[in-house]
C-alpha cells in the first residue's frame, strides 16, 4: 500500500508541478482522501478476511493512483469525478465484504 501511496502523491505533485511551475498544495486532499480510503479497505480485508490474497489490493491501488495521475493532467476535474467513483466503488465493496 505504501507503493501505491508514494507512486499516486509524486505523480499528482509532477503534474500540478508540470502545470503550475511551482510546487502547490491542490493535490493533497484528494492524495490523502484516496489514500485514507484504501487504507481503511486494507484493515478491513485482513480483519475480515485474514485468508484473502494480500497483494490484490495493492495492485488495485497501484492502478487506481496512476489512473487519477493520467485524468488529473488531462483535466483535474475528471480527476475529482473518478476519485468520487473509486470512493463509490470502496464503499460498495466495503459492503460487501462486510455483509
Amino acid at each position: 500500500m505504501l507503493l501505491a501511496l508514494i507512486v499516486g502523491a509524486v505523480g499528482l505533485l509532477a503534474v500540478a508541478g508540470a502545470k503550475t511551475g511551482a510546487l502547490t498544495y491542490d493535490a493533497w486532499p484528494g492524495i490523502a482522501a484516496v489514500a485514507g480510503g484504501m487504507f481503511a479497505l486494507h484493515l478491513l480485508v485482513r480483519w475480515r478476511l485474514p485468508l484473502a490474497d494480500p497483494f490484490l489490493l495493492p495492485i488495485v491501488a497501484v492502478l487506481v493512483a496512476v489512473g487519477l495521475v493520467t485524468l488529473y493532467r488531462v483535466d483535474p476535474e475528471l480527476a475529482k469525478d473518478q476519485a468520487i467513483w473509486v470512493g463509490v466503488g470502496a464503499a460498495v465493496f466495503a459492503g460487501v465484504v462486510l455483509f
